[in-house]
């Protein structure tokens, strides 16, 4: 079930550990992230922002939606919480997609108007979850 993700430190701002994945040039989903994840770099650069996190956990919850209809699961019309409900009854990746649904209920309470709800903390921690299942259900 767990696989060795090829990530290298690139540096730490502000308590923040920046990672780059290497291999994106060939995957167009990880290219994307790669994208997303330069921008909450460029952020930390210029002072991190919630609205930023806010963007960018906005931007890889839709990505990890498109990763996840490239793959088949699920209905092209359907949801990502309905995807990921239908993994999660399949047994596959259980750790991932716990974390996964944790972000996506973030995520919800962001683009339902909850916003005041969702600390810094629970943004970046999102952010993370998401990096991590993008990469390992694209790989």
């Amino acid at each position: 079930d767990e696989m060795a993700v090829p990530l290298a430190v690139v540096g730490v701002l502000g308590g923040a550990i920046l990672y780059k994945c290497y291999f994106s040039s060939k995957n167009p989903h990880l290219a994307k992230l790669e994208e997303i994840q330069r921008s909450i770099q460029r952020g930390y650069l210029t002072g991190p922002s919630d609205d930023r996190l806010q963007t960018a956990l906005m931007d890889m919850d839709h990505l990890l939606n498109d990763v996840l209809i490239s793959k088949g699961i699920g209905s092209p019309t359907g949801t990502l919480g309905g995807r990921l409900k239908e993994i999660q009854l399949e047994g596959k990746h259980p750790a991932i997609i716990k974390s996964l649904r944790a972000a996506h209920h973030i995520r919800n309470k962001i683009a339902h108007g909850e916003r005041n709800e969702v600390s810094k903390s629970d943004l970046e921690t999102s952010i993370k979850s998401l990096e991590n299942g993008i990469i390992r259900l694209t790989s």
